[in-house]
């Protein structure tokens, strides 16, 4: 058995796998990580992947409740599992992003659109061939809408919810960051599909994904809530 951690800015998923399949997997708050870490039951692990990119003390509670186990922390390489990273300086990319993208291209053989709608918001787009092209990064919804409460004073983080023409602010804010998300995942889609000259495929994940997935319905879409867990067991694998 292994154990595969993506440790996000705001939330920790983890799954625990026995070399055929997933025995267990659940997800935790940063801000509520508890005494006890969920995967104690599974014993004995023989090793554990960590996709890390939030904060210093999520990594700390990952190796007291891992301590005894061998620790794995992948970062972004050149090429790995049928990818190829085209970034300027391929270990600063974000490992999170690397790895879905290896998730991604095991998935679909064709250019793929990778979008990850968390704290913030990744849009990433791989070639046919495999090749990892380029990518951008918004801030997330609770970024947007926070952004706006904390530099408008009139404009407060209050709920909304999603309206072609919205007639009160607290709609108004939420329709706008959420129209902002799908325009610049759209803009990246048709840029794919023109340089691939087809169609690409858009995988969505990340905890916001659900309220994305109507707003993005024109696109070839399809949702998958576990790509860097399934990047970080390709990469355990290979």
């Amino acid at each position: 058995m292994i154990l595969l951690i993506d440790a996000g800015n705001s939330r920790l998923k983890w799954g625990v796998w026995s070399g055929s399949g997933w025995l267990e997997q659940g997800s935790l708050a940063n801000d509520n990580l508890p005494a006890q870490a969920p995967w104690r039951d599974f014993t004995p692990l023989a090793a554990a992947w960590v996709a890390h990119v939030g904060p210093a003390q999520v990594a700390d509670w990952i190796r007291r409740h891992a301590a005894d186990t061998a620790l794995h922390w992948p970062r972004a390489a050149a090429s790995q599992c049928g990818v190829d990273n085209r970034y300027e300086h391929a270990e600063q990319l974000g490992v999170d992003r690397w790895l879905a993208l290896i998730a991604a291209r095991a998935l679909h053989a064709g250019p793929v659109l990778v979008v990850s709608a968390g704290t913030a918001v990744t849009v990433d787009a791989l070639s046919a061939d495999g090749v990892f092209l380029g990518g951008t990064i918004l801030p997330g919804l609770g970024l947007m809408r926070a952004a706006l409460a904390s530099r408008a004073a009139q404009l407060h983080d209050v709920p909304g919810q999603w309206q072609r023409f919205p007639r009160n602010t607290a709609d108004a804010i939420h329709s706008g960051c959420i129209n902002a998300i799908a325009g610049a995942v759209r803009a990246q889609w048709h840029g794919l599909a023109a340089l691939q000259q087809q169609p690409a495929v858009c995988l969505l994940t990340g905890g916001a994904a659900a309220e994305l997935l109507s707003h993005l319905a024109d696109l070839p879409l399809q949702q998958e809530d576990n790509l860097v867990l399934d990047g970080l067991l390709r990469i355990s694998q290979s």
